[in-house]
């Protein structure tokens, strides 16, 4: 961590002010219940934020420590994030190399299944084809726009004009189908997608679970997606859907993660 020189000035954090002088207070509940976040064992939090400011006071100071209080806590929790994380990976990929932990489409204890219908607020804006046109490649007749951003929309737009599409499926966060790593959140695609089968118009060959990010979103977030699209990539090559608990043996399932500067050039090859 390095620390700056600056001037003492008011520190805001949490609602609370501290002073950068030596009567700041370097408050250790505030320092260790940040770190600690949602962690099941705080008491490792508060050794481990503890041990970080006693050296860093020992080598700089307490008023040059309380000055970047907020600073030394932000990058406390960042780093604890960060290792948390990496342990998290490890112990994952380790589970699924042991076949304790499988690839599996689920939601909660069931086989995951797209709803037979689905339901809309009265007034809710719905979205229509580039044109103004009605929907239809959509699953469901009515989409509603609420939430989707710019990026989403277009590739939306572009999913209603082709032709090797059979449907599209607008995947709600909080709702609907989930992938789960090793962090804490699952990742909700935005959208599922299947491409019509060439032996038969009226199914379908593959099914594609995607997610779309503007170029400004490539960041730890997207990262750490594009890392969990890849790894079920490789474990569904190696299940068939009667593996899956799903009936359809000669389909098959491609997770793809799309950005705003490419997404459209990754589509046409998906779906040619």
């Amino acid at each position: 961590m390095t620390l700056g020189e600056t001037k003492a000035e008011l520190l805001k954090e949490q609602g609370r002010k501290y002073r950068a002088s030596t009567d700041a207070g370097v408050d250790p509940v505030i320092r260790h219940a940040a770190v600690a976040g949602n962690d099941s064992k705080p008491w490792i939090a508060h050794d481990v934020a503890k041990d970080v400011i006693g050296t860093l006071t020992r080598k700089n100071g307490l008023d040059l420590v309380a000055k970047n209080f907020v600073f030394i806590v932000q990058e406390l929790v960042k780093r604890a994030d960060a290792e948390r994380n990496r342990l998290a990976e490890g112990v994952f990929d380790r589970l699924v190399n042991e076949k304790k932990l499988r690839f599996l489409l689920l939601k909660d204890d069931a086989g995951y299944r797209l709803p037979s219908k689905i339901s809309m607020r009265k007034g809710t804006r719905k979205m229509t084809r580039e044109d103004n046109s009605p929907l239809q490649m959509s699953l469901f007749e009515q989409v509603a726009e609420d939430g989707l951003n710019g990026d989403e929309q277009s590739v939306a737009w572009y999913f209603e004009k082709q032709e090797k599409l059979l449907w599209w499926y607008r995947n709600l966060s909080r709702q609907d189908y989930r992938l789960q790593g090793w962090r804490r959140n699952g990742i909700y695609p935005d959208f599922i997608v299947s491409r019509t089968s060439a032996a038969d118009k009226t199914d379908f060959d593959k099914v594609f679970v995607v997610e779309s990010k503007g170029i400004h979103l490539k960041n730890d977030d997207t990262d750490y997606k594009k890392q969990v699209f890849k790894l079920c990539n490789k474990l569904a090559e190696l299940k068939s859907w009667t593996e899956l608990g799903l009936e359809f043996p000669e389909r098959k399932i491609v997770f793809e993660l799309i950005y705003g500067d490419e997404w459209q050039k990754v589509l046409n090859r998906l779906l040619k």
